[in-house]
Order: C-alpha cells, then structure tokens, then sequence
C-alpha cells in the first residue's frame, strides 16, 4: 500500500518597513521663535515709517520619517479680507501687515481659508538620512508698512493670532498630507502720539473791540486723549502798554475777559484739563474762546493785550 505524503508549506509574505509618513504634529514639531513678535511703536501719521519684526520657524523631523523631504508652511490670518490686519482695538481695525521670508521675499502671509496646498511661503528641506532628527529653519519679516492713506487709530495694542497651513513632501516628490495648528500672536503698540498743526505763536485780535468774543482754532492730530496745561499772564486780563502789572493795574488801563478751551472753562489762575477727547490721526480742531464782558468803556486808548500759554501732551 503506497503511502500519502501531505506536505504541509508555510506561506509567508515579505514586506518593507518605513517609517510614518504623516505630515502632522507628531511626526512634525514646528516651533516659532519669538512665538510673540511684536512692534513696540508704530506712528500711525502721515511722517511715520514702516516698522518691522522677524520670527523663526523652525520645523523638525523626527527619526525614522525619512521620507519627508520638503515642506513648505504659510501663516494664516483670522478674517477672510484680502487686506490683512492686525486685530483690532475697538472700534477701531489695526494696521496692514504683510509677512515675508527675509530671503527671497516669498509672500508667506494669507486670508483665513487658505491652505498651503496651492501656495508656497517658507521652504523647508531636510536630511535624507532617518538615523537622528532633522531640523529646518527659515526666518520670516512682519512688515507694518507707514500709514499713507492716514487712517484712523486709536492708541493700543493691535494683536493677530495666526494659524499655520504646513504641506509635506516625500522623496518622490508626491505630497503627504497637509496639516494646520497654532502659529505665532503678532503685537503692534500704537502709543499716544501728539502733534501740534497749528504754529504757534497766534494771535487772538479784537482790533478795535466792535464784537465781544473771539475764537483761535488750535489744530491737533492725536492717537489718545489729550491733556492741556492753561494760564494766562495777567490772570484773564488784558492790560494797556505801559501801565502798571497787575494787581496793581488800575481799571481803565486792564479789560478783562473770561476764557474757554475745548468749551471747559479756564479761571483765571490757569488750569490743567486732562483727558481731553483725541483728535484723531486725520486731525481736528480745539477751540480758544475769549469773550468780554461787554464792549470796553471808560478806558484809556492804547494797545491791550495779554500772553496766554497752552502746553499740550498726549493723555494717558
């Protein structure tokens, strides 16, 4: 009787391993630095200058991800407009910026849905060998360019949280995945600012006293409140040439007057008005009121006149 001879084979499959190709936060670390680049001073007038702030990114690859070879990473703005702010204060919209690489200049700033798939920003490429961690850098320039156009801005800060669109490359070349996460806060300051239009010094006349009130528009362009320090030389009176200062100035050589600023009411000791409303980027006007009494009588002819000082600075 033959014998039956079962052969029994082991059928195994051979495979390759590799490490993960994934192009997200665990197989790629992006870091910024500083994670917070900020303007500490921006002049949002007309003779301002454009100001800038540079962050590094740096993005590493950790071992046994050889495969990604390249990437490329934008930053991504909170609101979809076209014209890039940062944040606002308010009522009121912050500055443009755009965002740049410092070599080359590649445009690495974008609006809220754009994604790094159709874009390029800042290039990354990393070592071909898995063996130990491979780290890449590219360093950016935020730009806050001068005000041209004079808009409007209050002082404060002006802040943009960005997010990033990071696309990876294999060796092939083919794209794997793409990825997104927090990106750096950008910080610009507009300080209270003050600047005085109107050259002084002014004259306030009442030639020869046919109306009792008279008015000298003080031109100002501020990004906060305003503080005015007023006093007057003769103590709210005019006082004729010649004639003795006062206190001792007899009544038909002195008219007095009373005296407003910003319609609030300077005594005649002088005052100090602080927190004046802001006149704006664009510019306004304070208004120095002096009124009379009533038309001058029983006074000596000759020429009257006192010296009024205004100290403007920029509130708090």
């Amino acid at each position: 009787m033959g014998k039956l001879l079962r052969l029994t084979m082991a059928l195994a499959t051979v495979g390759w391993a590799q490490g993960a190709l994934a192009c997200n936060s665990s197989d790629m670390s992006v870091s910024f630095s500083p994670a917070t680049p900020s303007i500490p001073s921006w002049n949002p007038f007309p003779a301002g200058t454009a100001q800038t702030v540079t962050s590094t990114i740096t993005l590493t690859r950790p071992a046994g991800t050889n495969a990604i070879r390249t990437a490329h990473i934008i930053l991504v703005d909170s609101n979809a407009s076209t014209t890039l702010r940062v944040g606002q204060n308010g009522a009121f919209a912050g500055p443009i910026y755009n965002i740049t690489t410092t070599s080359g200049g590649a445009t690495v700033s974008f609006p809220s849905g754009t994604t790094a798939t159709n874009t390029i920003g800042a290039s990354f490429a990393f070592a071909s060998s898995s063996s130990s961690p491979s780290s890449s850098s590219a360093t950016v320039t935020i730009t806050v360019p001068a005000n041209t156009a004079a808009s409007d801005f209050t002082s404060g800060i002006y802040s943009e949280n960005l997010t990033y669109s990071l696309q990876c490359y294999v060796s092939n070349g083919n794209v794997e995945g793409n990825t997104t996460g927090t990106g750096p806060t950008v910080n610009v300051t507009v300080p209270n600012l003050l600047t005085v239009v109107t050259a002084g010094p002014q004259t306030v006349n009442f030639g020869s006293f046919t109306t009792t009130s008279q008015n000298l528009a003080i031109s100002l362009k501020s990004t906060g409140a305003i503080n005015a320090s007023i006093s007057s030389a003769n103590g709210n009176k005019m006082v004729l040439a010649g004639a003795v200062a006062p206190p001792n100035t007899p009544t038909n050589s002195m008219i007095a007057y009373t005296m407003t600023f910003d319609s609030q009411t300077v005594p005649s000791g002088g005052t100090t008005l602080t927190n004046l409303a802001r006149s704006g980027v664009g510019g306004s006007s304070k208004s120095l009121v002096l009124t009379l009494p009533g038309l001058p009588t029983g006074k000596l002819a000759g020429t009257y006149s006192d010296t009024i000082t205004i100290t403007l600075t920029a509130g708090s």
